[in-house]
């Protein structure tokens, strides 16, 4: 007998499509609490402006930041779309990130695009989306280019190792183990982050597609604008690279539809908008 609430598999085509059927499997389930999904889109820059307000409302309602802000801080559209180039774009953040993290609470221990662009190590901070880039420029420069070495980490060993959200839910679902590190570990405990790996893959065709984990997801407070903020820098990094924008994958050891059941399950009987 299969368990519903194991690995459950969403396969969408826009960042909406993706959002809706990954309400509509947690709806499935008794307690609304999955282990091991996987959501997969096809192209996750896309997505439904009016199911997005639809969204929104629901976050507002409960008092959450908006999908625009969660999506910000995986990666910052706007200041990008300002910035000359990478280094340009990572020295105007780092300028800006104290102001982030003293503004806004959530932001106490940093923010994803934060930690990517200037990742703590012993020996001063490492921007690993320039080595990412720069290695995807490399080999598709090559006549047999490598597909898998371009790696992202956001959860220090030993020092993110939260037991409790910051937004008060309990948080079950165990530690992050980075996977790779591009520097040395520091210890401090600390609920930031949830999303504890990143990796992106060169695909034949010219291609660039990531793979995104997260130890723990709260669908309404955080999905949508995490699917829309790893698609928006899927994207940046493969158009950087001079390459096409791929498919994006997210796996969430732990996904939970934590608030505003009844409303969430009234949006995801609406069909789903036409991609």
């Amino acid at each position: 007998m299969t368990n519903a609430s194991m690995a459950p598999h969403v396969t969408a085509v826009t960042v909406t499509e993706a959002w809706l059927e990954a309400a509509r499997t947690l709806l499935s389930i008794p307690d609304h609490r999955a282990t091991h999904m996987m959501v997969h889109i096809a192209e996750p820059t896309r997505e439904d402006p009016g199911t997005r307000r639809d969204v929104d409302h629901l976050m507002d309602d409960q008092n959450y930041q908006s999908v625009e802000t969660i999506a910000n801080t995986i990666f910052p559209r706007a200041l990008a779309a300002s910035s000359r180039d990478h280094t340009h774009l990572a020295q105007r953040y780092a300028a800006m990130y104290p102001v982030l993290q003293k503004r806004w609470r959530r932001n106490k221990f940093g923010t994803y695009f934060g930690r990517i662009t200037a990742y703590p190590t012993a020996d001063g901070p490492v921007d690993q989306l320039a080595a990412v880039i720069n290695h995807l420029v490399i080999e598709n420069r090559t006549s047999n280019p490598k597909t898998a070495r371009f790696e992202t980490t956001f959860a220090v060993p030993g020092r993110d190792d939260p037991t409790e959200d910051v937004a008060g839910f309990t948080d079950v679902d165990g530690k992050a183990v980075a996977i790779f590190e591009p520097g040395q570990d520091r210890n401090r405990a600390m609920a930031f982050p949830c999303l504890s790996h990143c990796s992106f893959q060169l695909g034949r065709d010219g291609r660039v597609h990531a793979l995104a984990h997260y130890r723990s997801q709260y669908l309404l407070q955080r999905a949508y604008g995490n699917y829309l903020g790893l698609g928006r820098l899927l994207d940046y990094v493969a158009t950087t690279a001079g390459l096409r924008t791929g498919e994006l994958t997210v796996v969430a050891g732990y996904v939970q539809l934590e608030a505003a059941v009844t409303a969430v399950r009234r949006l995801a009987a609406q069909p789903s908008p036409q991609a």
